[in-house]
């Protein structure tokens, strides 16, 4: 049995540090230093970086956005090429959620493809021949990924490529699905 704890007692607070007795505090104690902090990054402009990273760290903090991890290895250059790795994941993962998600295993290749094929106006064979392996080249990387899963890949290529939606695409382990 799970117990909850107890209920938060006062909060003691400066814009470097909040200190909760017993419990993290309720969610809208929370929310209210948040907001707190966020105004007085706003109306204090001229600071300094370091005061305002200070303060950044502790809106993070409280938002529950802060993970620490350590990166281990035998050498130092295994380390260092990890800690890269984990660099580049984490980037990929803000890009992401800051640009947006499009669907993956090729869908997106499928998708763009079918918008071009729409638009393309050949004017003789040689071009069509072109335009038309290009074209199915852009829906390999589904096709293997669905051969390797031992599916089907021809119906569910073509009920993507039917999809009115680009956010269509298709789920490996699950099925079709609408990110």
């Amino acid at each position: 049995m799970i117990r909850r704890p107890p209920r938060s007692t006062p909060l003691y607070s400066s814009a470097a540090s909040d200190v909760y007795k017993r419990q993290y505090g309720s969610k809208k104690q929370i929310e209210q230093r948040i907001a707190q902090l966020k105004k007085y990054l706003e109306d204090h402009k001229d600071i300094s970086l370091t005061w305002r990273k200070i303060v950044q760290n502790r809106i993070s903090r409280l938002s529950g956005l802060v993970g620490i991890l350590y990166v281990g290895a035998q050498t130092e250059s295994i380390r260092n090429e990890t800690y890269d790795k984990i660099i580049d994941a984490l980037n990929a993962c803000k890009s992401a959620t800051e640009k947006g998600i499009l669907p993956g295993g090729g869908s997106a290749l499928v998708h763009a493809a079918k918008a071009v094929e729409d638009k393309l106006t050949l004017k003789n064979i040689d071009q069509r021949q072109g335009a038309r392996i290009v074209l199915n080249s852009a829906a390999m990387p589904l096709r293997i990924i669905l051969r390797n899963a031992g599916l089907n890949d021809s119906i569910i290529l073509n009920k993507i490529r039917e999809a009115k939606d680009v956010w269509i695409g298709y789920d490996v382990k699950e099925s079709m699905n609408s990110m």
